[in-house]
């Protein structure tokens, strides 16, 4: 029988608090919520987003969300990578790949995402050459703001638990002397490196499961 005293409320907030600190994915503990006799209340869990996104629009433009660090020049980096690792899975496993969660410090950077099996070493290696290639090619990132039908129409990718207002900041990374060859396109706030040449070596420290059906790529730039 579930315990009376947790509260919808405090269960949302202690999902939130471990998706914010630990990374692990709001599916995961909804689905541990779930075989303890639980629901999670996504409208509480709504509003704990949104007051997160509120404080961090007001305490400071140049730190981004999901527990991620502040404007240096290794994060913009580790940002920008991000970006990168995310098309490059998603033209590897498949475009329906869903981002589960990320964080970024001033040392390296973790991905989380959806996928029901363990990635192979060359897979691995496959992963590291296409974002290299990327780097190398000295990508140009670019930002707009936008309306967020507009965004969306352009294929621009958002993430999990994002409520967007009238304008969207949108950063695009495309080919220095082709900006019509695009690589990637999504909803961000920034901080990133104007050129991916500025970015140097990629390196995958690990992999790792975090959950039923999810995986954790770290990785880190030098």
């Amino acid at each position: 029988m579930p315990n009376q005293t947790l509260t919808p409320e405090f269960l949302a907030q202690k999902t939130w608090d471990l998706y914010q600190t630990h990374g692990v994915p709001i599916e995961v503990s909804e689905d541990i919520l779930e075989k303890s006799g639980y629901q999670l209340d996504k409208q509480a869990l709504d509003k704990l987003v949104e007051e997160h996104q509120n404080l961090s629009r007001s305490t400071s433009a140049g730190q981004f969300k999901s527990g991620l660090g502040g404007d240096s020049e290794k994060t913009r980096k580790l940002h920008t990578s991000t970006h990168i690792l995310h098309t490059a899975l998603r033209n590897i496993f498949g475009e329906n790949l869903k981002q589960m969660g990320s964080a970024i410090t001033d040392e390296k950077a973790r991905f989380d995402f959806a996928l029901d099996r363990r990635i192979t070493d060359e897979e691995v290696e496959i992963i590291r050459l296409e974002i290299q290639n990327i780097i190398d090619e000295d990508y140009t990132m670019s930002k707009v703001e936008m309306s967020e039908k507009e965004a969306r129409e352009l294929g621009a990718i958002g993430l999990f638990g994002e409520k967007y207002g009238d304008k969207v900041t949108v950063y695009t990374l495309a080919q220095k002397n082709h900006p019509e060859v695009v690589f990637s396109r999504e909803f961000c706030g920034g901080p990133h490196v104007e050129h991916t040449g500025e970015i140097g070596k990629f390196v995958i420290i690990k992999q790792k499961s975090v959950g039923q059906g999810v995986k954790r790529l770290e990785f880190t730039v030098e």
